[in-house]
């Protein structure tokens, strides 16, 4: 995670070979009472070639925040899920 001027940035990458074409990560802002403060999610996508060429070994995400929200959480929950989220039907 980093801070710019005005947005907390939370970044990570995922093996390639164990991603589906549904892969996402949940992002959650935690308060230190455990109550989820804020949440975001974003597909796992593809990174950019290697230097030289060659084959990619990771995928990438980035979820972002405002920092005054950010501010107030305790800790930074990451949340793989290799499918897609199941809609509930009502």
């Amino acid at each position: 995670a980093h801070e710019t001027s005005d947005r907390l940035y939370v970044a990570g990458s995922a093996r390639k070979h164990r991603l589906s074409n549904t892969a996402h990560v949940d992002v959650q802002l935690i308060d230190s009472s455990g109550t989820v403060l804020a949440e975001g999610q974003n597909d796992i996508s593809p990174t950019h070639t290697p230097p030289g060429g060659g084959k990619r070994f990771t995928d990438s995400y980035v979820v972002s925040f405002p920092l005054s929200k950010a501010r107030q959480a305790a800790k930074i929950r990451v949340i793989y899920h290799g499918n897609a989220h199941r809609e509930r039907n009502s």
